[in-house]
């Protein structure tokens, strides 16, 4: 049964998540940042590369031309990861008469151009080292697609995501594209239903879902999260940080759906250990090991050590993406994909490829692949072969604590 709410609250304090160093030093006549259906007027593109013996361009002169600027960096890892999507958008709508593609780096052409040799980018590469472009649009995060129609206005704000056909065909058409907000929309360590939404110093609210009809989510970062209508086991696993392949739950959890929403000063060992205790008190669980003989599937290198992975590009950050059809790693160790791997095999997967160094890969595959099929897609694109076997593992048994002897 269920014991009390556990809710801990103090003095509020404010976070922040990552985002790009744009916020430069400028005068006091700094001008406000051009928003949305606003007509873009006075900036320049100091330095271009790759853009046909052209060394600048003002986007004045682009006029006429639909303009899409992408701001990306060498170090950030969405931005490299977004790359191959934007050289085939870039490479279908070039073609077309009217558009024009320029991606857009504070960086230095001596950290641009031995990037471009190594990861190709299909458009034209503005060198902008004083980030006045940056600057001049408010971006505070990549990478970020801004869209300019034929007559100078701001017609579009997006993620490379969101840069598509339809996006750019409604923009052709003269409209001003206003996205609209996706994902869940809740904050990490925030209660999206409490009447004050003040950040505390220290949370740990824990309640049964008040509602049937809230959507499960989640958010969270080192310091906080917000996990709304849980299993009791989706957060025993979290909390304990556990894998549901190698867990069994002996215990006699609720049949209801539950929130968390904790927000801790600082990353910590007692954090955790705080998260644990009260996870365990509300349940009545504690745990325990056991070693089971299970299938698993062993990943290794081919012979003689060889993979198809490459060096990372990455000047900088890493980032690793996974959905239904795709596994998108930049700067990471294959190490890095065992959970989904775990999730697409349906059993517990061992690393024994012995690589050492971080790469750059990306594997597809058909959505509501079979193990079998998934597996062969994934040894075809990183070279690592997964091979199905018998081993003895280590489970964690979640028990009811009242009935352990």
């Amino acid at each position: 049964m269920l014991r009390k709410i556990l809710t801990i609250a103090l003095v509020c304090v404010s976070i922040c998540g990552c985002r790009h160093d744009s916020e430069r030093k400028s005068g006091a006549g700094k001008l406000k940042p051009f928003s949305l259906g606003e007509t873009v007027e006075g900036l320049r593109v100091p330095v271009l590369l790759q853009a046909d013996g052209r060394k600048e361009v003002s986007l004045k002169e682009l006029r006429g031309s639909i303009v899409v600027l992408e701001f990306w960096a060498t170090w950030c890892g969405p931005c490299i990861a977004a790359i191959d999507h934007l050289n085939e958008v870039a490479d279908e709508f070039s073609k077309k008469k009217g558009f024009r593609f320029i991606s857009v780096t504070d960086e230095d052409a001596e950290t641009v151009i031995p990037f471009l040799e190594k990861r190709p980018i299909h458009t034209w590469i503005g060198v902008d080292k004083e980030g006045s472009l940056l600057d001049a649009f408010g971006v505070r995060g990549i990478p970020t697609t801004i869209v300019i129609n034929s007559a100078g206005k701001v017609a579009a704000v997006t993620a490379p995501a969101g840069l598509n056909e339809e996006l750019l065909q409604r923009v052709q058409k003269g409209e001003i594209v206003q996205e609209k907000s996706e994902g869940s929309g809740i904050t990490a360590g925030v209660d999206p239903f409490a009447a004050d939404k003040t950040e505390s110093i220290l949370q740990f609210t824990l309640r049964e879902t008040a509602t049937a009809s809230v959507q499960s989510s989640t958010t969270g970062s080192a310091t906080a999260s917000t996990m709304l209508g849980m299993s009791p086991k989706r957060l025993i696993e979290h909390a304990f940080d556990l894998s549901s392949l190698k867990t069994i739950f002996e215990a006699d959890l609720p049949d209801k759906k539950f929130d968390l929403i904790m927000q801790f000063p600082k990353s910590m060992e007692t954090t955790k250990q705080l998260k644990r205790l009260a996870i365990a008190s509300a349940f009545d669980i504690q745990t325990r090991q056991e070693m089971r003989l299970v299938d698993v599937f062993v990943m290794r290198t081919q012979e003689n050590g060889r993979h198809n992975l490459s060096p990372t590009v990455s000047t900088g950050g890493a980032m690793a993406t996974f959905s239904s059809t795709e596994i998108n790693v930049i700067k990471g160790h294959p190490s890095s994909t065992l959970t989904t791997l775990e999730s697409k095999l349906h059993c517990p997967v061992i690393d024994e490829t012995s690589i050492d160094g971080l790469f750059d890969f990306k594997v597809k595959y058909e959505k509501g692949a079979s193990p079998e099929e998934f597996a062969r897609v994934f040894s075809d694109a990183t070279g690592l072969v997964l091979t199905p076997e018998k081993r003895e593992l280590e489970f964690t048994i979640v028990e009811n604590a009242s009935g352990a002897q």
